[in-house]
């Protein structure tokens, strides 16, 4: 039986890929954020996806926070990721929300901070709460 917690999930999928990059990058290794060796990067997932067991939970959530890489350019089914550098400290409280509506509120904080502008927080948000709507799975 699957996780069907996205908040969690993609968490920890954030956190394997933030410290395999991070490894790698002492090593003289560093890779492409949309080529990660771990696979935590999850830039396959897919808004429009209906395999809810075996991709919907496990979404880009918390890398798109940090990685430069935009799946948009992909195809139209990828979400429009315009944000990166977000410093971990501030994807790390991201974590605790707890639930959708908490997170998108304290997500709401990194446009007063700096660390992107709203027309990108506004855009970010739009694909998650279109594949939230779409499906049946719990967010907390």
């Amino acid at each position: 039986m699957g996780c069907n917690n996205i908040l969690r999930e993609s968490w920890a999928e954030y956190v394997g890929w933030e410290l395999t990059e991070a490894y790698y990058a002492k090593q003289n290794r560093a890779r492409p954020s949309y080529s990660t060796i771990s696979g935590c990067n999850n830039q396959l997932w897919k808004k429009t996806d209906k395999r809810e067991k075996d991709n919907g939970t496990y979404s880009p959530l918390f890398t798109d926070l940090s990685d430069n890489y935009n799946q948009r350019d992909d195809g139209v089914e990828y979400p429009n990721d315009m944000i990166s550098d977000v410093p971990y400290s501030f994807i790390h409280e991201l974590s605790r929300a707890g639930n959708w509506d908490n997170f998108k509120e304290e997500l709401q904080r990194g446009v007063g901070l700096g660390y992107f502008t709203q027309a990108q927080h506004d855009e970010f948000i739009a694909d998650y709460d279109y594949w939230r709507a779409h499906h049946t799975l719990h967010w907390w």
